[in-house]
């Protein structure tokens, strides 16, 4: 079979070598795709996992994120294990204001800030370029009386490690005994010579339990936990927060939630849409290389329709016949996918190829095998 092939190959080399480069063209295209359509797989399953999705609570005007005084109730629903909206939130971020007097620093009704992290405040966030020096570690999360002080601040209290705040809740009143002072350990400095102090948000919430025996925060962000739950999570929200109004119409809801989802979406659509057109076009590609597996072999059947006729009659058996006919075809092609498959990483996406090549071929082939010699001598070119 060997010599007898590569005779015929001798005879008519540019045929087998145009199909070689046709499939390799075509199992390259088709390498291509599939890398392209498991990469835009890929990049979809990053957004969906890794994009944050910010939601940002303001008043129903959506003129406001701050001051807000927004009761435990609400808090409770983003924090408790059993709060409708917990399932869905990630990375909370919550301030509460308070006021203080403090003679040693001169400053009278300065800002004292609970925050739940560093990004709740631009002068704390390494985001817009904060450097804050901390004394210890696991600030934001204790509930000790512990602070965070400008350099400024620090260096009027003398390199002092602690200071006396006279705190005063959001409407002025004096919160504490008689001289409303409490002491609190300095446990780190930011830069900047600003009078605002920064207390972690478990000392704020034990302030004002113990103080006024209520719970509250002035404002409140945080992350869609699972981007594919948006609509879950607007439904749970739906019962404590409404949309923006800025007619301020709205006499049932006194806040509102922004879900700032327009780049997420906008971005899986986009992908979507791309995988979508290249899932159509690989089988579209695989429909034309079963057309051209057919098309090839009718047109070499077609040409070598006398020579295969001749064959049989001096008598070459039908399926030793068979198997060089299909051998002449398919071994160009094979090698053209091999070739592909080789350069571009795919063995996958080729085999599938040839697989479809295959058929074709064979079905251009089996009815000529199938006719007797006769028939094949009786018909014209």
């Amino acid at each position: 079979m060997g010599p007898f092939y590569l005779r015929r190959l001798r005879r008519r080399p540019w045929r087998p070598l145009c199909v070689l480069l046709l499939c390799a063209a075509f199992a390259a295209l088709l390498c291509r795709l599939s890398e392209q359509a498991a990469g835009q797989e890929r990049e979809l399953e990053r957004v969906h996992s890794s994009m944050d999705v910010r939601c940002t609570v303001s008043d129903v005007r959506g003129t406001s994120t701050t001051s807000l005084r927004m009761s435990e109730g609400i808090i409770w629903r983003v924090t408790d294990p059993e709060g409708p909206l917990t399932p869905h939130v990630r990375d909370l971020r919550m301030t509460k204001e308070f006021y203080y007097d403090c003679a040693e620093l001169g400053v009278s009704s300065g800002a004292l800030t609970g925050v739940t992290d560093e990004s709740c405040a631009e002068a704390l966030d390494p985001a817009f370029g904060a450097e804050v020096e901390y004394f210890s570690e696991g600030f934001y999360g204790s509930s000790d009386l512990l602070c965070l002080v400008s350099e400024g601040l620090y260096s009027q209290l003398g390199g002092s490690g602690s200071v006396a705040l006279a705190l005063r809740d959001p409407y002025g009143e004096l919160w504490g005994d008689a001289s409303g002072e409490y002491e609190f350990t300095v446990a780190g400095r930011y830069p900047g010579g600003g009078t605002e102090i920064y207390i972690p948000w478990p000392c704020a919430a034990g302030l004002m339990e113990e103080l006024s025996g209520t719970l509250s925060c002035d404002s409140m962000t945080f992350y869609a936990r699972d981007n594919r739950r948006l609509g879950a999570l607007a439904e749970a929200a739906a019962s404590t927060f409404c949309p923006v109004d800025p007619a301020g119409s709205s006499t049932i809801y006194s806040y509102a939630l922004t879900v700032h989802d327009s780049q997420y979406l906008e971005t899986v659509e986009t992908l979507e849409a791309s995988i979508r057109r290249t899932q159509l076009t690989i089988p579209a590609l695989l429909q034309g290389a079963l057309a051209a597996g057919l098309l090839s072999s009718y047109l070499y059947m077609r040409g070598e329709r006398r020579s295969f006729a001749l064959m049989r009659t001096i008598g070459m058996p039908r399926a030793r016949l068979a198997i060089a006919m299909l051998c002449e075809q398919l071994v160009p092609q094979a090698a053209g996918c091999a070739l592909a498959a080789a350069v571009f990483g795919g063995a996958l996406p080729a085999a599938v190829l040839f697989a479809c090549t295959l058929f074709g071929v064979c079905a251009g082939a089996v009815p000529v095998i199938q006719q007797r010699p006769s028939a094949l001598l009786s018909k014209k070119e």
